[in-house]
């Protein structure tokens, strides 16, 4: 909760795209250079566009996590529902991973939802 006369609480950037699409919400934690990370994220997920709607799959939040498990690289919530991935190093908030890094894991963590019973 907002101190007294501190100002608003700072929101968690939001991008909303057109419904219908397959992503239809993309959100980034507030941290140094989320504009980049917003710009990552919106370019990874137009790169698996063509992919998503050949089988007919959508993603109504793709976001982004910074989990203390430097192991962890993205998670798949209620079989694509929301999708987090990984945009930082885990050792530096400020520097990102490859682009083909997470996008080998977005295409992982949409193919595997189609195996899960």
């Amino acid at each position: 909760m907002p101190i007294r006369g501190r100002g608003r609480w700072p929101r968690t950037p939001v991008d909303e795209c057109a419904p219908g699409g397959v992503i239809t919400k993309y959100v980034v934690m507030r941290k140094p250079h989320h504009e980049k990370a917003l710009a990552l994220l919106k370019e990874i997920g137009h790169a698996v566009q063509t992919l998503m709607r050949m089988h007919g799959w959508t993603v109504h939040v793709l976001a982004e996590m910074y989990p203390r498990n430097a192991q962890l690289l993205g998670l798949n919530y209620n079989r694509g529902e929301k999708i987090c991935l990984r945009l930082r190093e885990s050792s530096d908030e400020s520097a990102f991973l490859t682009r083909d890094a997470i996008l080998t894991t977005y295409v992982c963590l949409l193919c595997s939802r189609q195996h899960v019973a």
